[in-house]
């Protein structure tokens, strides 16, 4: 072996002539390769591109090579499947991927503009509730958000360019489309590998575990965040038709050995025979209790009651996608929304032990009142999965048609008729029923708030003491 390696003539290999023959070569290649794979390689650099700037526009990240090398072989891999379609209709295939990542950007920047994260699949589901809501998106749509669509465009001038040039006549010479997929998707697993093993401990964790949708954009570019969170999303339905009684068992096993410890405090039974009424309050905040502005109070009535009653002022939000469904859901079962999905969209099929159901069997009359949709978030349905009795919906009130009515704010109608129209209904309750349990659903501080004139007269002017460089009723101090 030694021998052979010997033998080798280093210095010829090496001369300068066979560089220069070698580069010739190597420039020839790569020429022809431009030129037969003009499409191919404008789908992947105009695909990278808008990725970039999603990462630009949300999380202000200018350069992350990781991410850049990560979307380029998310584009490459799939991308190569268009190989094996004929030259003359690989642009559809190219051209609805682009589509595909182009929906991917709008609908993740607009996303990021409300929740401050990034779509995940799961929400797919909820699309649906698009409808109720759309003045709240259209209300603060930017054009900004459509720049993505630079992609398909610059897809469609290269293949009109191509098409006058008939450059899909020369690529059908080259008879090597098999061999391109082949050579393309080995380079994308290629590079796939390279990354993974170069993958810190800790980068490796959030990716798998993907609580942190923020780092993994940042890091590995939005293709593979949603790559993985599609993995993600359908790997409860797997492990459910694959390993349910094996679960099930575990669960049983675990409830049956624990004891059942009821402590007895200075609380305990203080309300019992009481009628209950959960009031929530869509969209409010802790720290809105006893803030004044200018000698004013926000929430004059909220205060009253956080002074009458138990006040719980520190805890932390339960929610994950179905918002303010996930609240009803956790306050009824008192377990934790799913992490992927949601309860009221995507679980509602199932049993729960809830606090409607408990009530029901205490001979309570059980019901919620909503001005909203019947359907939004699937209540209708999911309110008989927890036990409600009766849903007074939207139907069940008057709600003006004139969103320049007094009575109707924001996504229909105000809390103000709300709750006096209500009071009307628990009166007819009360008469009708011993004991009854209901949760009353407010509407008004729900986006979109394009006529701030309707929530009332407050004065909310900032005197600025250019003296003392402060603010004297309401602000921080400037420094």
């Amino acid at each position: 072996m030694w021998k052979k390696i010997k033998s080798i003539d280093f210095k010829k290999m090496f001369s300068y002539k066979n560089l220069r023959e070698f580069y010739i070569n190597f420039l020839k290649a790569f020429k022809k390769y431009l030129s037969t794979n003009i499409l191919f390689l404008t789908y992947v650099l105009s695909s990278v591109f808008i990725g970039f700037l999603l990462r630009y526009f949300t999380l202000g990240n200018i350069m992350e090579l990781k991410a850049l090398v990560c979307d380029f072989t998310i584009s490459i891999l799939l991308g190569s499947f268009g190989y094996l379609i004929k030259p003359k209709h690989q642009f559809k295939y190219f051209f609805l991927l682009s589509l595909f990542y182009t929906f991917l950007c709008i609908i993740n920047h607009i996303y990021y503009t409300f929740y401050m994260s990034f779509v995940s699949v799961s929400l797919l589901g909820t699309l649906s509730m698009l409808g109720e809501v759309s003045d709240s998106v259209t209300s603060k749509l930017e054009l900004v958000y459509f720049i993505y669509l630079i992609a398909p465009i610059i897809m469609i001038v290269i293949y009109r360019f191509l098409s006058k040039k008939k450059n899909y006549y020369e690529i059908l010479k080259q008879d090597k489309d098999k061999r391109m997929f082949i050579r393309t998707g080995v380079t994308g697993l290629v590079i796939i590998f390279l990354v993974l093993i170069t993958l810190a401990s800790n980068e490796a964790s959030r990716l798998v575990k993907q609580w942190n949708r923020d780092f993994i954009v940042q890091r590995f570019g939005i293709y593979t965040y949603t790559f993985n969170d599609l993995i993600q999303s359908i790997q409860p339905s797997i492990s459910t038709m694959f390993g349910y009684d094996s679960a099930a068992k575990s669960f049983r096993d675990f409830y049956s050995n624990r004891d059942v410890i009821k402590e007895k405090n200075e609380y305990t039974n203080i309300f019992k025979g009481k009628n209950v009424v959960f009031i929530h309050a869509e969209s409010i905040q802790n720290y809105l209790i006893d803030l004044e502005v200018n000698d004013i109070e926000i929430t004059p009535n909220l205060n009253k009651l956080s002074k009458e009653g138990l006040y719980f002022s520190s805890f932390y939000p339960q929610i994950s996608v179905g918002t303010s469904s996930d609240t009803e859901f956790t306050l009824s079962t008192g377990l934790l929304p799913s992490s992927s999905g949601t309860v009221f969209v995507n679980f509602y099929n199932r049993k729960y032990e809830s606090i409607q159901n408990l009530f029901n069997d205490k001979g309570y009359y059980t019901f919620s009142m909503h001005a909203n949709n019947a359907d939004y978030w699937n209540r209708k349905t999911m309110y008989k999965t927890l036990g409600y009795q009766e849903f007074f919906a939207k139907d069940s009130y008057v709600v003006p048609e004139d969103v320049n009515d007094a009575d109707y704010i924001g996504l229909g109608l105000s809390d103000k008729s709300f709750l006096l129209q209500s009071v009307e209904k628990l009166k007819e309750i009360k008469a009708n029923n011993k004991n009854y349990m209901g949760t009353i659903i407010t509407l008004s501080n729900h986006s979109p708030f394009e006529d701030v004139l309707k929530y009332g007269n407050l004065d909310f002017s900032i005197t600025f003491d250019k003296g003392t460089g402060e603010f004297d009723s309401f602000g921080e101090e400037i420094k």
